[in-house]
């Protein structure tokens, strides 16, 4: 039977044609959000998920990049850019938190550099790869040629191609040519369709379909048209080293499982590189039930599910809160510098001490420093030597705020 032309693009379903079966319906990026918001309540927190609601923007931002607003089991805002795109049948999927980058505006510009540069190092397939590639219910051997069986007998060969708006089929009987060059004759079909019929990227998406035309041009010309190009390449009187570096500028073909995941891990590292570090101190005060009074509570940690932090109580009977806070001082003070050293500390002691021993019960303190040098992201900016073939020239945001 014929492939269904849902599972030719990497994008989504093709249109639907009147008299064609039903095309499975794919993830879009809405459900990718859904789906990503759903591990983020698991991860968030061990109690009975809370029902809470997940929405992107009406109209999609961009190709692959949509909004998610949504909550935290406790009830907590949860706003972030989700990146999501599929290329080569592997799912490349990233969140950026609003909390994690300052805001809304710095996040969407991250998240858009994250969506360009993977689409750079991972070209989504062309259709040639598709129906090139053998099928789980293909009993031929050949990909695209498949036996017409009636009541458990074979009665014929159907040679088939998926061009994403379009199903060719053509069918040579057993009964007028008998098995054998029945299925020579489908399988010559088929190769006359691939000559035939233009070879595109498996992509709905104009925008992504324009990006991989301009990166991965080379990709959908056929065998002798690649052959041609390569005996025509203007380098290769040049030495061998520097007609290697020029054939590295873009990946070739299908990417193999292991070249995919060091690529994905390479990339996902160098961005963690980009993503401010914070901590977060807290002063605040609560009820004791055990004791029935009242106690100062200190919270110093990073921000995200699983991040560490240190809790310290104090009780305010006999002392008040003005009295606690030169102790609670010299325990943020140990805390930071163990995490983050002296020079982050003394920057942190020069911005907020004035108002940390200005604060009050009522009020309390809360501030997110940031303790990573700004200079220092400028560093990060040339991608890893292994990706920057491919990723030479990409523009990467850079937070110009320090702190809130």
């Amino acid at each position: 039977m014929a492939m269904d032309a849902s599972r030719v693009s990497e994008e989504g379903p093709a249109p639907r044609k009147k008299n064609s079966p039903a095309p499975q319906r794919a993830k879009t990026a809405t459900a990718a959000a859904k789906k990503a918001t759903a591990g983020a309540k698991k991860k968030t927190s061990q109690k009975p998920a809370k029902k809470v609601q997940a929405a992107a923007a009406a109209a999609a931002p961009g190709y692959s990049v949509v909004r998610v607003i949504t909550a935290a089991p406790s009830g907590r805002p949860v706003h972030y850019w989700l990146v999501s795109l599929k290329r080569q049948g592997k799912e490349i999927i990233r969140q950026f938190f609003d909390i994690a980058y300052g805001g809304e505006e710095y996040a969407r510009l991250m998240a858009f550099a994250y969506r360009d540069a993977a689409m750079r190092l991972f070209p989504p397939w062309t259709l040639r790869e598709l129906n090139d590639k053998p099928r789980r219910n293909n009993k031929s051997g050949i990909p695209g040629v498949y036996p017409r069986v009636k009541s458990g007998i074979r009665v014929g060969w159907l040679a088939t191609l998926d061009t994403l708006t379009e199903r060719h089929r053509k069918y040579f009987t057993i009964r007028e040519h008998g098995d054998e060059r029945a299925k020579e004759l489908a399988t010559a079909a088929r190769e006359e369709m691939l000559t035939k019929y233009a070879n595109r990227f498996a992509t709905w998406n104009a925008e992504a379909t324009a990006s991989a035309q301009q990166l991965f041009g080379d990709l959908l010309l056929n065998p002798a048209e690649a052959q041609q190009d390569s005996e025509q390449d203007p380098l290769q009187d040049q030495p061998q080293q520097q007609h290697q570096h020029h054939h590295q500028q873009q990946p070739s073909g299908a990417i193999d499982e292991a070249t995919f995941q060091r690529r994905h891990e390479l990339l996902n590292a160098w961005f963690d590189s980009f993503k401010p570090q914070h901590i977060h101190v807290r002063v605040v005060v609560y009820r004791i039930a055990r004791t029935n009074g009242n106690g100062l509570f200190l919270t110093v940690g990073s921000a995200g599910p699983g991040a560490p932090r240190k809790h310290k109580v104090w009780s305010l009977q006999p002392r008040n809160y003005e009295a606690c806070l030169p102790l609670v001082w010299d325990v943020v003070k140990d805390s930071l510098i163990a995490r983050t050293g002296v020079e982050s500390w003394l920057r942190f002691e020069q911005q907020y001490q004035d108002k940390f021993f200005a604060s009050t019960e009522e009020e309390g303190f809360y501030t997110r420093h940031r303790t990573d040098s700004l200079a220092g992201k400028h560093m990060h900016l040339v991608p890893p030597e292994e990706l920057l073939p491919m990723l030479d020239g990409i523009v990467i945001p850079v937070l110009e705020t320090t702190n809130d």
